[in-house]
């Protein structure tokens, strides 16, 4: 655990630029209360999801943000000259674009199975499971092809390799969260959107068994982190850092918090810590399992701690 303390202590020491963190700090803040004051995320962007319009909306939510954040962060520095470049700018609207296309791909994976599935309760519930797959695949495939024909000569395939990870100091990090997520989970907020699955329901309608259907959605829902690691810590990260150092990781930590907007106040705000700590690590060890084990554990961990907390709330 100290070597983990080491690695982001020497990050800040040497990050620097305490304006422009400010500046970033300050617009990311605003960002929040405008989102979670209007409930912009829920009433606006997801609204019409699996359209094409919805995906050039997207290109616009995720990429202004990240695009500001890149520029004011790499301004005045090498890695700015190297932002601006015509590789780094195509493999970022690239990037952006599948993350954009990947908010549709679910869309269109939900209406498929529903269409395909005459039960409503056992369509919902397939439903779910084929989305953690499609978001894998939907992220993993086109971030290939970018390597593949764009990112060429990279070694690596965006951190996916054992080499540099080390088991004990993530499992003390993920069991130092325990109390902290027992404690949020009985937040009203908490409770409303955790566990992410309710047995009951689709189990009383299909007669099948809440000893199945659990475990089976719980393993299809720790993928979706595979899928998150892999695009924010892997291709945002490792990824770009080939081109711009270590300021691959504000833009980063920006976007991740956008992106979790949506989601209870404090997991959000929590993304921010989350998303600047996970990503110094990947880029230090150079592997994003790391990241993965925290990940799925720590969401596993949430949606254990609102059942649990559900029962004794009664």
């Amino acid at each position: 655990m100290q070597k983990v303390f080491d690695i982001l202590l020497s990050y800040l020491r040497t990050a620097g630029r305490p304006r422009r963190s400010a500046v970033l700090l300050l617009c990311l803040t605003a960002a929040f209360v405008f989102n979670y004051t209007h409930d912009f995320k829920r009433t606006v962007m997801n609204v019409g999801e699996g359209s094409w319009l919805s995906v050039g909306g997207y290109m616009l939510y995720y990429g202004v943000p990240y695009l500001i954040s890149l520029f004011v962060w790499t301004h005045g520095q090498e890695s700015g000259r190297r932002a601006r470049s015509a590789r780094v700018l195509t493999i970022v609207m690239l990037g952006l674009l599948v993350l954009a296309l990947n908010r549709a791909a679910i869309a269109w994976t939900v209406h498929a199975v529903t269409a395909a599935v005459d039960d409503r309760a056992a369509g919902w519930y397939l439903g779910r499971i084929a989305v953690n797959a499609t978001r894998l695949l939907a992220l993993a495939l086109p971030l290939l092809a970018i390597r593949r024909w764009i990112d060429v000569g990279r070694a690596d395939f965006y951190g996916l390799t054992r080499r540099g990870f080390e088991l004990r100091p993530y499992a003390i990090m993920l069991a130092v969260m325990v109390l902290p997520l027992a404690a949020v989970s009985f937040l009203p907020s908490f409770q409303q959107t955790y566990p992410v699955y309710r047995p009951g329901f689709v189990e009383a309608a299909t007669g099948w068994s809440r000893w199945l259907t659990w475990p089976v959605h719980e393993m299809s829902y720790a993928l979706r982190f595979v899928s998150v690691e892999f695009f924010f810590r892997g291709f945002l990260v490792l990824g770009l850092a080939r081109y711009l150092g270590r300021d691959a990781i504000v833009p980063q930590v920006v976007l991740y918090a956008i992106w979790h907007f949506g989601k209870p106040m404090p997991e959000a705000v929590g993304s921010v810590f989350g998303g600047w700590i996970l990503a110094v690590l990947a880029l230090e060890t150079g592997s994003i399992f790391g990241g993965i084990l925290i990940h799925m554990g720590i969401a596993l961990l949430m949606n254990l701690g609102a059942v649990a907390a559900a029962a004794l709330l009664g």
